[in-house]
Formats: structure tokens, C-alpha cells, sequence
């Protein structure tokens, strides 16, 4: 059963054949449904994949109930609950016991960093901001979401200081932290306006979109700064974040 649902994380995550993989899922679960890894990973896929949310839920509490201290499944539903169900309280308490579980878990710093800044809680998302990137400093999406947070806090100059050092941690632009990256360029930086305006336009026309990002704060500082170009920066978030 396990390498039946290995093989279906290999073709989902590496070959993109998302058809084959879901078939290699069900026959795993099919052999053994008490797998907690298997369902865990197949909650992951009916959610980033499937956008079948319904069962996401199913898989990830099932495999809750057979490891209930799973670190990381306790924040792969808690980034569940925020990001799709909008039920933060429960988000928060699954997200600190996931951390009570693995404190130097970086991505769950960083992810619980995100909820934090989500809900306005900006002294401590910053803590957490800091210690994902203590824990992973090379990492390229976790310091452009540090970046989008000390926008939203005006710091432009530290941000862009980020903005920097997310695109030095990239072997290959062409991917959607790169697009929020150029973004933050276009909506945040005037001298950066003609680069910026160019490569969004031309990682879009490629299909890469960052679907479900909130850039709806990044807008706000657009507008408060009164863009030359308001209503491009209002299409290029659409555009980019619009999960249709």
C-alpha cells in the first residue's frame, strides 16, 4: 500500500500526472485505508490538486485520528482551516499544536506567520516571520512572504531587501513566487514599475498564477500612494491570485 501511494506522490509532485496519481492513491487506500501517511498526502493532493475540499477534510482528519501528533499534518490541516474553511480558531489551535509538536518545523513558522499577519496580529506573525527564516534563511518563498508582510507594515526598505534575496535564492524564475514577487515590484516600487510591469505579463502568458493569494493589502498600499497606474495593479492581482 505504502508504495503505491509513494508512486502517486512521485507522479503528482514530479511527473504531473495527476489522472494516474489519484488512481495510485485510491488503489493505496484501497489495499490499507489505515494509512495515516497516505491519507495525509492524498488530503494534500485533493486540495492543491482536486480543489475537492470536501474530502480534503475527510483524509486529513482521518489521518488525524490514526496519528493524532503527526507535526505536520497538524499544519497542513491548520493551513486548511485557514486558508479554505476561514474557521481561525480552529486554524490557530492546530497550527500550536503542530509547533508544540516540532517547534523548529520552518514551514510551519512561516505558514503560521502568514495566518498571523492574515488576522492582524502583527507583532507576533513577525516573530514567526523571523524564525522560519533563522531555521531556513534560503528559502524563496518564505522570504517573499516576509517581504509582503513588512510592506503591509511600511517598511519598504527592509522589504525590498527581501524582495532580493527571495530572487537570489531561485534557480529558475519562472514560478509563482516569482510572480508575487514582481508584483510587489510593480504595486510598491516606482523605479522598478517598466521591469515589473514585464515580467508579470510574461510569467501570466506562461499560465503561472498564485492562485488564492491575498494581494488585496498590496493593492491598498497602491492606492494610498496613489499609482500611476491603479487600476493595472488591480487587474495584475485578479489576474494572478483569480483561481479561475
Amino acid at each position: 500500500a505504502n508504495v503505491n501511494g509513494n508512486y502517486a506522490v512521485f507522479l503528482s509532485d514530479i511527473k504531473k500526472d495527476y489522472g494516474a496519481a489519484e488512481k495510485y492513491y485510491q488503489k493505496s487506500l484501497a489495499l490499507n485505508p489505515d494509512a495515516a501517511n497516505v491519507n495525509s498526502n492524498y488530503a494534500n493532493f485533493l486540495k492543491n490538486i482536486k480543489k475537492d475540499y470536501s474530502a480534503t477534510e475527510k483524509y486529513y482528519q482521518k489521518s488525524l485520528a490514526l496519528t493524532p501528533n503527526a507535526a505536520n499534518v497538524n499544519g497542513n490541516y491548520a493551513v486548511f482551516l485557514s486558508d479554505i474553511k476561514k474557521d481561525y480558531s480552529a486554524a490557530e489551535q492546530y497550527y500550536q499544536k503542530s509547533l508544540e509538536l516540532n517547534p523548529d518545523a520552518a514551514s510551519v513558522n512561516g505558514n503560521y506567520a502568514d495566518f498571523l499577519c492574515d488576522i492582524k496580529d502583527y507583532s507576533a506573525a513577525e516573530q514567526y516571520y523571523q524564525k522560519s527564516l533563522e531555521l531556513n534563511p534560503d528559502d524563496a518563498n518564505m522570504n517573499s512572504n516576509y517581504a509582503k508582510f513588512l510592506l503591509i507594515c511600511d517598511r519598504k526598505k527592509e522589504a525590498l531587501t527581501f524582495i532580493n534575496k527571495a530572487f537570489n535564492c531561485m534557480d529558475d524564475e519562472n514560478n509563482p513566487v516569482a510572480l508575487e514577487l514582481w508584483f510587489y515590484c510593480f504595486a510598491a516600487f516606482p523605479k522598478k514599475f517598466p521591469e515589473s510591469r514585464q515580467k508579470i505579463e510574461g510569467l501570466l502568458e506562461q499560465g503561472i498564477k498564485s492562485m488564492g493569494w491575498d494581494l488585496s493589502e498590496i493593492v491598498k498600499i497602491a492606492e494610498r500612494e496613489k499609482h500611476p497606474e491603479i487600476e493595472k495593479v488591480k487587474e495584475f492581482a485578479k489576474r494572478i491570485s483569480d483561481e479561475e
